[in-house]
């Protein structure tokens, strides 16, 4: 009996197709010190709207002991480099 070690191939095509009905739902929460308030930030993605290899571009910083968010950036992705995009390809197996 001869076992098959090789798996088939999993490429982006695979991936993409099988989120293609899912939805990922992101929770942000916060707590304002001053008043003890509670903040929540709900965001859902669906696979179209992931950039696979991508990441949140920054969008906080600190100056003078605050922090700072830049909601222009909030949203932003920044993509993968040109070398490592080869890996997020849609290829047919």
């Amino acid at each position: 009996m001869s076992e098959n070690t090789e798996s088939p191939e999993l490429t982006m095509r695979h991936i993409k197709d099988n989120l293609v009905d899912k939805e990922i739902i992101c929770v942000v929460e916060a707590i304002e010190p001053t008043i003890s308030g509670t903040f929540q930030a709900l965001q859902s993605y669906r696979a179209d709207d992931i950039e696979f290899g991508g990441k949140f571009a920054p969008c906080m910083s600190q100056n003078d002991g605050k922090v700072y968010v830049d909601m222009d950036k909030f949203h932003q992705i920044v993509l993968p480099s040109e070398e490592s995009q080869r890996f997020y390809i849609d290829k047919e197996s």
